[in-house]
């Protein structure tokens, strides 16, 4: 997406129309957020004035708009309002106040991973990071404040660059309307373009001497940092541990650690992670813990496997029915057909009261 960004940028300096729209077009179709080109390439007229930029918005959105047809086309509505879960992204409920000092997490997460990544997680959803602080609110709006001064001072290529950094994120951030995921480092392509751009205007107000040492330095940081974060990616489980340990309290986490040590076949951390994700993950999502903490004990311990069903069936929702379908096909596959038959009529008590009583029962049982 940054390339056919950065490419449309280029086409459109040269007056090439025809491949601005088809740029355009591939670069949205890439990443939804390159719809930001129709507001980034008519910056290049701070620093080449005499450019058509009247022709490269109409070349820029004509592109856009084929390529939003052909994706409603293929992919069907592109805004599907019923898909959004307030779990995933707590913002999704907000009114615009809330939406917007919720943003400035969003902001400040990027801000830390585009020029200081020092302290990478594996996790970002809202469950391990506090939304909206004050700490987040100062600190956003004074950085703000003082790079769109700088940019104001110098125009030009900073005021591209900062551009660059802060349109790509503004239809991510919730603050125009809400979206499905909180935060994600796929955010940050075209953003990277931008702080790279500053960096390299920061360095180059520096001495040769040292601006090579400062790059220097900045290249061996970022090669240590990258080595200590590599292992946490060598394997599910490895990930998993390193979600536990960044967010103890994260209950989701605990879920991708049972999940993922369930693959290894190491039971013991299965269900010692199950009861933590039980213990720490929203309510809403309790009945899918319960349901996959039973099925995990169902050939060890039948009756307490039936405890935990029973407190599943107490949060049902359409998960929770699939899963039991599944569940049955298992047991079916694997010769029980008593387990099987009692499986799938547990999808079908439950799919009966999702159709008579929409929502999600609640229950303070705990086994």
């Amino acid at each position: 997406m940054a390339a056919f960004s950065l490419a449309a940028w280029l086409a459109a300096a040269a007056r090439w129309w025809t491949l601005v729209v088809g740029l355009s077009a591939l670069a949205v179709l890439s990443k939804e957020t390159a719809v930001v080109l129709i507001g980034l390439i008519p910056l290049t007229v701070l620093i080449r004035p005499a450019w058509p930029w009247r022709r490269a918005v109409v070349a820029v959105g004509l592109g856009l708009a084929i390529a939003w047809i052909l994706r409603a086309l293929v992919l069907g509505p592109i805004v599907s309002p019923g898909g959004l879960n307030a779990s995933r992204n707590p913002l999704v409920d907000a009114e615009l106040l809330g939406r917007a000092i919720g943003a400035t997490t969003v902001l400040r997460l990027a801000g830390q991973h585009l020029f200081w990544p020092v302290n990478l997680a594996p996790d970002y959803s809202p469950h391990a990071v506090p939304v909206g602080t004050v700490h987040d609110i100062v600190l956003v709006g004074l950085g703000l404040l003082a790079i769109g001064f700088w940019a104001w001072r110098s125009r030009g290529r900073v005021a591209i660059a900062v551009s660059l950094v802060i349109l790509p994120l503004l239809p991510v951030s919730s603050i125009v309307v809400p979206i499905g995921a909180f935060y994600a480092d796929r955010w940050l392509y075209l953003s990277a373009v931008g702080a790279a751009i500053l960096v390299g205007e920061v360095l180059g107000t520096l001495r040769r001497p040292l601006t090579v040492a400062f790059a220097a330095v900045l290249i061996v940081l970022g090669a240590i940092q990258t080595w200590a974060t590599l292992p946490a990616w060598r394997s599910n489980t490895a990930l998993a541990a390193r979600m536990v340990e960044a967010t103890p309290r994260n209950g989701y986490a605990h879920f991708f650690q049972a999940t993922a040590a369930a693959k290894e076949k190491q039971w013991g951390t299965v269900e010692r992670a199950l009861r933590a994700a039980w213990r720490d993950v929203t309510p809403g999502a309790r009945g899918r813990v319960a349901f996959s903490l039973g099925s995990f004990i169902w050939h060890r311990d039948r009756d307490r496997a039936l405890r935990w069903f029973r407190l599943a069936n107490s949060y049902p929702d359409v998960l929770l029915v699939e899963g039991y379908r599944t569940f049955s096909r298992v047991l079916r596959e694997a010769g029980d057909v008593n387990g099987a038959a009692w499986a799938a009529e547990q999808a079908r008590q439950l799919q009966a009261v999702l159709n008579s009583r929409p929502g999600r029962g609640r229950s303070s049982l705990t086994p």
